[in-house]
């Protein structure tokens, strides 16, 4: 069972991140690969440049993983890699390597939304529980 399938959440933590997607196209143009290959994922760099202008796509994905990493607490040692956001239909949390050790993937909902200059993000943590 997943948190969307259950009417009743525990929840234990929520993050929530805005970006301005101006700052993600201007470290983008300053650091070419560099950035783009330390904070994502193989999957996430092909999903942002497929579109003409992947600024707003990349900013999103960052607020993504900035909103997860709030709702958990501190991770010491965070490698952004480790967390990639999906697309296609409802957003949702991919887990990989120490992360994905220390956490259930199906225990994060995600939302995204963006207005003109800004990408957001929101990540709730928390686990399904029976109504008494």
């Amino acid at each position: 069972m997943t948190m969307t399938d259950s009417p009743n959440l525990l929840i234990k933590g929520v993050g929530i991140d805005i970006v301005k997607i101006q700052r993600i196209e201007n470290m983008i143009t300053r650091f070419k690969d560099h950035f783009k290959n330390r904070i994502f994922t193989k999957n996430e760099i092909a999903y942002a440049d497929s579109f003409a202008n992947p600024y707003g796509h990349y900013a999103m994905r960052f607020a993504a993983k900035e909103a997860f990493l709030k709702s958990v607490g501190k991770i010491k040692n965070f490698d952004f890699k480790l967390v990639e956001l999906i697309s296609g239909g409802t957003p949702r949390i991919h887990l990989l390597g120490t992360i994905g050790d220390q956490f259930d993937e199906n225990r994060f909902v995600v939302s995204l939304s963006d207005e003109k200059e800004f990408a957001v993000a929101v990540v709730i943590f928390g686990y399904p529980c029976e109504q008494n």
